[in-house]
């Protein structure tokens, strides 16, 4: 099958998304399909090359869609243009490009599935389904319920009124988005938790993200732990340094615990770019927190660490805890820490909550630093029991051949849904 992934951005730059659509890529080629990836241009690279994933097409078509997603869609019949150049069989178009990656193939006639990785165009007001009042959005999509979301933050009314024009124009811009988004033949979510987002059911897959479980895999952990200074047994928290990511409850979950723990927090440079040293103004206040509930020698703050750094930053862990406070899409974090044969703690509003159980982890109530502390003190005593049980679950669950055949299987029932359909219209 002739395959063309769309994407908005593609290496050089890094994050989650780059990560999947190159896993995806490469065992797609290794099953024999042809592959093709239209992303945006990057300063210093060609605009055309073959590589291991296939070949790369770079195009200022698909600029500015992170910040404005609509974009792309204005452009929509010049990358309907490219997308015949391409002839594939079918596009499979992922994240803020995608409204005018849909639009384009419809025009061009070609199937087309929508990846959804997050929530960049599904959350008009860019809080990433975290309600002003701290609940979650429980796919309540639609203008009633977006407006009813902004009006429900503790601003006073008189700071609020002035925006209510401006957010109803752009609820009302999402709420089209939407129906793009359900118009594609057929939509996959990296979880169910996303899968469920979308009022369109018939035809939504929900599919977990693959890993290279080569690249994470228990490693020696001796020069991780003499580089930082730990002693003893360790708690890890993975992840950006951000209250959506629940590092405060970790922290208080540690002072609740009864066992003589260290907890790390360290974040992945392969996930989220940014500095390696910068934790940021919430670092410092979960630095001073430490402080106050007198943990600081019981905290280690790795900053952003390199793929085999995080490699033995779990495989020398205890457990691994995923606090998270958003509606976390997946969480690529969980999946790492269980190849690295290190169990996982994980709050049940994330997305990977969905292959964790009490056989090698413990799904736990978001913000609940009580129910966290039992938790760990019920995995660690048998950490490396259930840490190889989490070995064999992402072997099973998450290896990219057994991924990539399940978004294969969608990507062909698109081909032949839209070819009957073309026989019957005939």
């Amino acid at each position: 099958m002739k395959i063309t992934i769309i994407v908005d951005r593609y290496y050089p730059f890094i994050g989650g998304i780059e990560q999947y659509v190159r896993g995806l890529s490469l065992q797609l080629r290794k099953d024999g399909h042809q592959v093709t990836i239209v992303t945006s241009v990057a300063p210093g690279v060609v605009n055309e090359e073959i590589v291991d994933e296939g070949l790369i097409l770079r195009t200022p078509l698909l600029e500015g869609a992170v910040p404005n997603p609509g974009r792309p869609l204005g452009r929509a019949d010049e990358i309907a243009k490219l997308i015949k150049k391409t002839a594939p069989d079918v596009v499979y178009a992922n994240n803020h490009a995608s409204l005018g990656s849909i639009r384009a193939s419809q025009i061009a006639g070609v199937p087309v599935v929508y990846g959804c990785h997050g929530w960049g165009l599904m959350c008009p007001s860019k809080i990433r389904l975290l309600k002003p009042t701290g609940e979650l959005c429980q796919a309540e999509t639609g203008y009633s319920a977006c407006m009813k979301c902004y009006a429900s933050g503790p601003a006073p009314l008189k700071i609020k009124l002035p925006g209510f024009a401006k957010q109803a124009n752009r609820v009302r811009r999402y709420v089209s988005y939407h129906d793009i988004l359900n118009s594609a033949d057929a939509r996959i979510g990296m979880s169910r938790l996303v899968a469920n987002m979308f009022r369109e059911r018939s035809n939504t897959h929900a599919i977990h993200p693959g890993l290279d479980l080569q690249a994470y895999r228990k490693v020696d952990d001796l020069a991780f732990r003499r580089r930082f200074g730990i002693e003893g047994e360790y708690v890890l928290v993975p992840g950006r340094v951000n209250p959506i990511k629940g590092q405060m409850d970790a922290l208080m979950a540690l002072r609740e615990t009864k066992l003589d723990l260290t907890m790390v927090f360290a974040g992945n440079v392969a996930l989220d770019p940014g500095k390696r040293s910068d934790t940021g103004d919430y670092g410092a206040k979960l630095a001073m927190a430490a402080n106050e509930m007198v943990l600081s020698d019981k905290v280690v703050f790795t900053g952003m660490l390199d793929q085999p750094e995080m490699a033995a930053a779990y495989s020398g862990a205890v457990a691994t805890l995923v606090p998270s406070v958003w509606s976390e899409p997946f969480g690529y974090v969980a999946a790492e820490s269980m190849a690295c044969e290190t169990p996982v703690i994980i709050t049940r509003n994330s997305g990977a909550a969905e292959i964790v159980d009490d056989t090698f982890g413990q799904v736990v109530p978001r913000q609940d630093p009580e129910a966290m502390a039992r938790a760990i003190e019920r995995v660690v005593p048998i950490s490396e029991r259930l840490g190889r049980a989490a070995r064999r679950r992402v072997e099973e669950r998450l290896a990219w051949p057994v991924i990539a055949g399940q978004v294969v299987d969608v990507l062909q029932a698109a081909v032949e849904r839209k070819a009957a359909a073309e026989q019957v219209a005939a």
